[in-house]
């Protein structure tokens, strides 16, 4: 590399805008009475999840049922889990309510809330009330951002979601559209 003056900065700034970072309690997005952001527009390949609106260039849910289990021990566990990411603008914009990261862990949460497995033994409506809200009162790390434009969501996708799990080589080529 070439010299650089010490005071100089050679490093872009930070593009990713997240407007408000907090801890948001499980219930807040995993409760069966929970209000939606928005409701999907299925016909251009939007999806519900919880509150959430999973955008056209989301891939399906990829976990396996053990990959759930162990998020949710994680969590009993007192163990972070990262963030999710959602996008909130207003309801007539395109992009509004759209997760753009933490499907796999936020279908996981539901599902578990669901009763669809056990995790320890025990599935969530079976464990006592106090049990239930202690897990509904947990935090989990959330972002939320504001972009009202695809492109910049699918970009802040992109960069997030090929951490994760791999994605296939049909699936990038499904997203590359």
């Amino acid at each position: 590399m070439t010299d650089t003056a010490p005071d100089r900065r050679v490093m872009p700034d930070a593009w990713f805008r997240g407007g408000s970072t907090s801890a948001r309690c499980i219930s807040e997005f995993a409760r069966p009475n929970r209000e939606v952001l928005r409701v999907a527009r299925t016909e251009i390949g939007e999806r519900q999840l919880g509150p959430f609106v999973l955008p056209p260039f989301q891939r399906p849910p990829v976990w396996t049922r053990e990959q759930q289990i162990r998020l949710i021990e994680s969590l009993w566990g007192g163990l972070p889990i990262g963030s999710y990411v959602w996008n909130e603008t207003t309801l007539d914009d395109p992009c509004d309510g759209w997760l753009l990261d933490g499907q796999q862990r936020v279908t996981a949460i539901l599902a578990y809330v669901a009763g669809e497995f056990p995790v320890l033994g025990w599935r969530y409506p079976d464990l006592p009330r106090v049990d239930q809200r202690r897990f509904d009162m947990m935090p989990v790390g959330a972002i939320q951002t504001g972009y009202r434009d695809p492109d910049q969501c699918r970009d802040v996708y992109d960069r997030l979601a090929y951490g994760g799990t791999p994605h296939e080589a049909k699936e990038i080529a499904n997203n590359a559209e």
